[in-house]
């Protein structure tokens, strides 16, 4: 019995020693097992983690975007898109300003005004020649010279010469007919009214005459209130037959 229990210890020490070896040749640590054979199944590819982290470890290079603060995005003010309410630029106020009307131009029209001064018409006209008889009736002689353009000078007269021209008259009467337009010249209008004039000396005897008187007024600029009144200029009389 003791020959035979050494042989078969012997044989199963024989058997052993290759599984031996080929256990000794796993790596360690890995706990899953190698083959060279290819009809031999391969182990799963290892999964991402639960936790979102990629399988090799290494920190996702990812850039997460910034927290936003409530408050701040409640109270940010909204961007403008409507032109009419964006603020002006500075070219804005280089803008011009309205321009002023302009003064309508002047014509013999009755009621017309430049500026703050209204301009005489034609009836205004016809009552200087009016107003020329009505003084020289009176004997008002000063006044009836003052209608005279240039305050009488433009009578050709000196004040005295003038009234001594009336010496022999007891009274005029006076025609005056409606001009129809009026003439215009370098700041200066003219107006050519016509009369039949029946003048009556002391003696009641009497003489007709026939033309006309030129009256005058400035519009230039800075002309005086007196200047822009019509005034007479001349007169063209002539002793009817």
């Amino acid at each position: 019995m003791r020959t035979k229990i050494p042989l078969r210890l012997a044989l199963i020490a024989l058997v052993a020693l290759p599984l031996v070896a080929c256990n000794g040749s796993k790596p360690a640590g890995t706990g899953v097992a190698t083959s060279d054979d290819p009809d031999t199944p391969r182990p799963p590819l290892p999964r991402p983690q639960a936790d979102g982290r990629p399988i090799t470890g290494m920190p996702d290079a990812r850039t997460q975007p910034a927290a936003v603060d409530p408050d701040a995005v409640a109270t940010a003010p909204a961007p403008i898109t409507d032109p009419a309410t964006l603020p002006p630029s500075p070219d804005d106020d280089a803008t011009p300003p309205p321009a002023t009307p302009a003064v309508p131009a002047e014509s013999g029209a009755q009621g017309t005004v430049i500026g703050d001064i209204a301009e005489p018409t034609i009836d205004d006209g016809m009552r200087v020649v009016r107003d020329y008889y009505d003084a020289i009736n009176r004997g008002a002689y000063d006044r009836a010279y003052a209608l005279w353009s240039d305050r009488g000078a433009a009578s050709g007269k000196t004040l005295q010469q003038f009234s001594d021209g009336f010496a022999d008259t007891a009274r005029d009467s006076v025609d005056i007919q409606r001009p129809s337009t009026v003439d215009a010249a370098a700041g200066s209008r003219y107006l050519e009214i016509p009369v039949r004039v029946i003048a009556t000396r002391h003696d009641q005897g009497s003489s007709t005459y026939s033309g006309s008187y030129v009256l005058r007024r400035s519009v230039a600029d800075g002309a005086s209130a007196e200047q822009r009144k019509w005034r007479i200029q001349s007169a063209r009389l002539q002793k009817d037959d």
